[in-house]
């Protein structure tokens, strides 16, 4: 019985938060020794089974050859269950920033530590043919990082040691918020956890040999930034803020960050799973008057159009990213068109019209834009910049509305047709999910 109740001990052990790398080695040979004591249990039972149905030399043999697979067994599982629980809490400093509260005083965002790049190699990012995930490294070839986007990563890594160290300070200093502390740690990992190791990726590629040493640096601020004196209201409220965070209530840039990390290889994954904003021309002084919204990701930065006709236009990884989505809207002179033509328009072969001039059309096809009468086009438009011819692809949708032509557009450029297919490919269901959520308002007053 004693023995059982020490496997049922093990197992609840290796199911919790606790990594055993943090427990005590007297602490880990009796796990060890409990696992071991539980599977003799059940190898005794079932020898006493076998003992029904096997002759005396034949049990024997057996008894021997299962006892030494079970011992066999529960070493490897311990093993494998001490290397992941390492690979988890690589990241996860025991020094704590844990903001001071008060019951009065609401919980308020953990202060990130920064890295200071000084003159590290400039960066690559990875290309969407080999994304960075969990253990992986960045594509030597993929795309430069800019002076923002290092910036951005290091705020957002620092942000997260951090958060990692608070929660782990909290396990040890107050047992009574052990669990609630491990379930916040495990809810905004189930969240951010790819984010954060690609993160990491990143900025790896960016420092190369340094990175031991800025991490280092990094734990470094953490501890001196802590608070000397931590009290059990404060540690409650900052494990609830951690799990309204994995919800997504993070602070900007911090959370556009996240985002565009976690979903680089699933663009589509962002706008599916509710990490959206609005988009509006309300009151804009080149709508036309018209009130026209679509949802675009949380993670892209919206800005003003600089040409004419160009509402808004976005720009995805928080205004650092290769795909872009935007507004035009351009009035048709007076008496040009009415509901009738508009409707042969769009039902008629032409739709290739639409396009703009000088462009490539690939495709042209009817479709519906918030119950009205549309196209959607594929087209490519080649520009020169520098020394570089960039090929920009675009999905558009396209109608008419109230003496406006109205036309919503998703872009990405590259100077390699090959390169610039596989973008389009990857991006095209996000950009057919912002068309879909296109909404006419004035249609519905």
């Amino acid at each position: 019985m004693v023995a059982l109740l020490a496997a049922i001990a093990t197992i609840a052990i290796s199911s919790s938060g606790t990594s055993l790398r943090e427990m005590p080695k007297a602490a880990a040979f009796g796990s060890l020794t409990g696992a071991l004591l539980g599977y003799w249990v059940v190898g005794s039972l079932a020898s006493g089974v076998a003992s029904f149905f096997i002759r005396d030399r034949s049990r024997s043999a057996f008894r021997l050859v299962y006892d030494l697979a079970i011992v066999a067994f529960a070493i490897l599982s311990f093993v494998g269950q001490w290397r992941m629980r390492n690979v988890s809490a690589q990241f996860s400093p025991v020094n704590a920033t844990v903001p001071r509260y008060t019951s009065a005083s609401p919980a308020r965002p953990i202060p990130g530590a920064r890295i200071s790049w000084d003159d590290s190699p400039p960066a690559r990012m990875p290309t969407a043919a080999s994304p960075v995930g969990m253990g992986e490294q960045t594509d030597a070839q993929g795309t430069r990082l800019s002076a923002a986007q290092l910036d951005q990563y290091s705020h957002t890594y620092g942000f997260c040691l951090a958060q990692a160290a608070s929660l782990s300070r909290i396990q040890s200093e107050f047992p009574a918020l052990k669990q609630s502390a491990a379930v916040a740690q495990q809810e905004f990992a189930a969240a951010f956890v790819v984010a954060q190791n690609r993160i990491e990726g990143y900025i790896r590629s960016a420092t190369g040999a340094k990175f031991l040493q800025i991490r280092a640096k990094l734990n470094s601020q953490i501890a001196a930034s802590a608070d000397s004196e931590l009290d059990e209201t404060s540690a409650r409220l900052f494990c609830e803020e951690v799990r309204r965070r994995a919800k997504g209530d993070l602070p900007s840039p911090t959370l556009e960050t996240l985002l565009s990390a976690r979903f680089h290889s699933w663009p589509e994954g962002e706008f599916s799973q509710g990490f959206t904003k609005i988009i509006s021309t309300k009151g804009h002084p080149k709508s036309g008057g018209l009130h026209i919204q679509m949802r675009i990701p949380r993670s892209w930065r919206e800005r003003e159009g600089e040409r004419p006709h160009v509402v808004k236009w976005c720009t995805s990884e928080n205004g650092n990213g290769l795909a872009m989505a935007g507004i035009v809207i351009t009035p048709i002179p007076a008496g040009l068109v009415n509901e009738k033509s508009i409707q042969e328009f769009f039902n008629g072969d032409d739709l290739r019209e639409f396009a703009p001039e000088g462009a490539q059309v690939i495709s042209a096809t009817k479709a519906t834009i918030d119950r009205r009468p549309g196209a959607m086009l594929v087209y490519d438009v080649t520009g020169q910049r520098l020394d570089s011819a960039v090929a920009m692809r675009t999905l558009a949708f396209v109608t008419i509305y109230r003496s406006h032509f109205v036309m919503v557009q998703g872009s990405v450029g590259s100077t390699d047709a090959t390169e610039l297919e596989q973008r389009m490919h990857r991006m095209e269901p996000l950009f057919r999910m912002i068309g879909n959520s296109i909404v006419l308002m004035d249609e519905y007053k």
